[in-house]
């Protein structure tokens, strides 16, 4: 089957993701604001990045490093052409998390949100482990499955819908166990709501430091 990402105008994703209907665009954004706040990184990936929602978070803290990283090139091409200039240290990768990625040198702090749906978890965990640093910290939201909520929200942007057909719910408890397979422990976890009212799941992750780390439950 091809991959719905490769062919999503980028357009119609950045238009519905900011709706307020929706508001996963301005959530996403706050969040890796946050954790940038939370861990005084200097070196940063934002994985998944599309058309580059959230690098803005970055223009007023002392980042050095940022890797863009997703598996449309096209994508890519726009955070180029949007924040190149405005950031010297803008690393775009192309590359299937789900899949063996490139040899990249590892981060402070990775975020990937909203992607862990669409890719293998287990193979996708291990890359973003790869990809932190052995002192850095992975962050992860995923959305909740929610009564009465679709799993891509209605709007005009019809295009969206063929995401539905490749997106799987991350149980909290399938994330934390393959976490813990691939060497990750849980260091903060919290629930959010966007405004279009669907509920998401943020956990942080360091490298293990011993074998049963102790269970973290927000939601």
């Amino acid at each position: 089957m091809d991959n719905p990402w490769l062919e999503l105008p980028l357009q119609d994703y950045e238009s519905h993701m900011s709706q307020p209907a929706v508001g996963q665009a301005q959530l996403l954004s706050s969040l890796f604001g946050q954790s940038i706040d939370r861990f005084q990184p200097r070196s940063v990936a934002l994985v998944g990045c599309a058309g580059g929602n959230g690098i803005e978070q970055t223009a007023s803290r002392p980042i050095e490093r940022l890797v863009a990283l997703d598996i449309n090139a096209a994508y890519l091409a726009v955070v180029s052409d949007r924040w190149k200039a405005a950031l010297g240290g803008l690393e775009t990768v192309c590359a299937d998390l789900g899949t063996k990625m490139p040899a990249l040198k590892p981060v402070d702090l990775a975020f990937a949100g909203l992607i862990l749906e669409y890719v293998p978890l287990e193979r996708a965990l291990a890359n973003l482990a790869d990809l932190v640093h052995p002192s850095g910290v992975l962050v992860t939201v995923v959305q909740l499955p929610g009564a009465g909520h679709q799993k891509v929200s209605p709007s005009p942007y019809t295009s969206l819908q063929s995401l539905a057909t490749v997106m799987n719910f991350v149980e909290r408890s399938a994330l934390l166990d393959t976490a813990a397979r691939v060497g990750l422990e849980p260091i903060h976890e919290a629930c959010h709501v966007a405004s279009g009212g669907k509920e998401f799941l943020e956990f942080s992750f360091q490298k293990a430091t011993s074998p049963n780390p102790p269970g973290h439950h927000a939601c």
